[in-house]
């Protein structure tokens, strides 16, 4: 098999993408917690990514140093027959330190019936971050179904005292990677 015809990236199936970023004015603030605008600088698919920073330091009361993106979707998103999970690709423009947490909900009735995760913010670098969700570490609230998702809401919550500034870009459901190994011999 010649190099052109192996999956680039170690990746198999690209999966479905969900979001590409290129249009924000699909996405907002709720909460007016943060500013969203278009990052043409870092990006990972298309021409750019949707940078957000959050408008005070982290802290109480709630919402302080608090970033949080909402898309709604007009009829309801069906994500039950796509595969196992979400990946997700984001920035971080600030300190490592900065990160305390980041959480991702699918809402079928908003504030009601939702799937949601919350994951500390270690293992995470400045720059580029990619990320994996897999639907069935999702915790329910109510009785939501991935077949009517009606909205999703991406959070990233500062450290007390701390700024943060995260840009967030393709967003896809079941990725297929290939495994890569890299074996050497020491003849000596």
């Amino acid at each position: 098999m010649s190099r052109a015809a192996l999956p680039q990236d170690y990746i198999l199936n690209a999966g479905t993408l969900v979001d590409d970023f290129e249009t924000i004015g699909d996405w907002s603030a709720p909460g007016s917690y943060n500013s969203i605008e278009a990052n043409t600088e870092q990006f990972v698919e298309g021409t750019q990514s949707m940078k957000s920073i959050a408008l005070t330091p982290g802290g109480e009361p709630y919402g302080e140093g608090l970033i949080r993106l909402r898309i709604n979707y007009e009829p309801v998103e069906d994500f039950s027959v796509q595969g196992s999970g979400f990946h997700l690709w984001f920035y971080l423009h600030t300190a490592v330190a900065t990160l305390k947490e980041y959480i991702i909900t699918f809402s079928t009735e908003a504030g009601v019936s939702y799937y949601s995760r919350a994951v500390a913010g270690t293992l995470i670098v400045q720059g580029w971050n990619h990320i994996f969700f897999n639907k069935a570490i999702f915790t329910p609230t109510g009785a939501p179904s991935w077949s009517s998702i009606l909205r999703i809401d991406i959070s990233f919550e500062a450290e007390n005292g701390e700024m943060l500034v995260v840009s967030v870009d393709d967003l896809r459901m079941s990725t297929e990677r290939i495994p890569k190994v890299l074996i050497t011999f020491d003849d000596g």
